[in-house]
């Protein structure tokens, strides 16, 4: 499979910078030269869509050239590392790296309570049961988004945040979401608009990135995005991009191995295709003759050192917690295997590993001009 770093220069980070310079707000990473020109317009709303797990490869897999999505397909950019939603979409909203955001995927380490932390629910990964009695995210990886940045200095633009019903106020469909964006595009007053779904992703979650079920809905939402675009008024942007592909998957099941198991001194973390792994001391040699003998053509190893110096985090200012959240080591897919970290984690396509596959991201573009 062709392995893919990310392009920190031609990333979500990136996406996040034009918005910011578009703004007048202070930025500190590259822009997008072709959302700039985009920009240039002085669109009266501006809208970015993110269909979660809709990457690049994906895309051209299941849309024929005549799906408005592929006709107003403009280039291809990359996700961060790694590519799965935690970090992508919050490399996105923050416009930092993860290696300055913090968010590096679905379960994180949390040192002070000794917990496996599923981020977005506040859960103990490997004991539900587990109440936490303080947010994760809220205690270390709080941050004020580029939208809300945006408002605070430019009061009188109106702001939207669309989300899906697991939110106070979310919508239950795509379509739902884009009849809103119609409203807003009849609006008066100039607008932003972040919208966020969770498909194509949690149907290749379940089905695979290859079936008739991933088909079905990518033809949805391109439909649903045809209707946006043939109501949504005059001078409106319109901007659609993914967090990260997908790949169809296998299982590695050695995590059952009672050999690699007595070797960690912490349950391993992060994501099935990026794990994370906290080896005792004298286990070490152990754990790499493990790894040399079953895993090496399957996963590549890095230690936290490599890690950091590979600028596969990205570059920036290390946030304060990500030394403890990282074990001593990183296993990244480069094949389609992934571990099973617990008994209920199956599925058929998954992300987060160094494939092109997951890493390639499309940039959708639509400017509807002023008569």
């Amino acid at each position: 499979m062709k392995l893919l770093k990310p392009d920190y220069n031609n990333s979500l980070i990136n996406i996040s910078q034009s918005l910011l310079k578009y703004y007048n707000l202070k930025f500190s990473y590259q822009t997008i030269e072709i959302i700039d020109q985009a920009l240039s317009n002085n669109p009266k709303h501006v809208m970015l869509i993110l269909l979660d797990g809709l990457g690049y490869q994906i895309l051209k897999k299941h849309l024929d050239e005549d799906s408005l999505l592929i006709q107003h397909l403009k280039a291809k950019l990359t996700s961060v590392f790694p590519p799965t939603t935690v970090a992508a979409t919050n490399a996105l909203l923050s416009g930092l790296p993860p290696i300055s955001s913090g968010y590096l995927g679905w379960v994180q380490y949390d040192i002070e309570t000794s917990t496996n932390t599923v981020v977005f629910t506040n859960q103990d990964f490997y004991n539900p049961n587990h109440i936490l009695t303080e947010s994760f995210r809220d205690k270390h990886l709080k941050y004020e988004d580029i939208f809300d940045q945006i408002k605070r200095l430019n009061p009188k633009l109106n702001v939207y945040k669309l989300f899906p019903d697991f939110v106070l106020n979310g919508y239950t469909s795509f379509h739902d979401q884009v009849d809103k964006l119609i409203q807003i595009s009849k609006d008066e007053l100039p607008s932003l608009s972040y919208c966020y779904w969770t498909e194509p992703d949690s149907t290749m979650h379940r089905y695979g990135p290859n079936s008739v079920e991933a088909s079905e809905i990518i033809k949805k939402l391109d439909s649903d995005y045809q209707k946006l675009i043939n109501n949504i008024k005059d001078d409106t942007l319109v901007m659609v991009i993914a967090d990260h592909g997908m790949v169809e998957v296998t299982p590695n099941y050695s995590l059952l191995n009672s050999d690699l198991l007595e070797s960690f001194k912490i349950l391993p973390s992060i994501e099935p295709r990026a794990m994370t792994v906290f080896i005792r001391k004298d286990a070490d040699q152990k754990f790499i003759d493990y790894f040399n003998k079953y895993l090496s053509n399957k996963f590549l190893l890095m230690n936290k050192v490599e890690l950091f110096k590979s600028g596969l985090l990205g570059v920036g200012i290390k946030h304060r917690k990500i030394d403890s959240i990282l074990g001593d080591y990183i296993l990244i897919a480069k094949s389609n295997e992934y571990f099973i970290m617990t008994p209920s984690d199956a599925f058929k396509g998954h992300h987060a590993g160094l494939t092109a596959e997951e890493m390639e991201i499309p940039l959708i573009l639509f400017y509807k001009s002023k008569k």
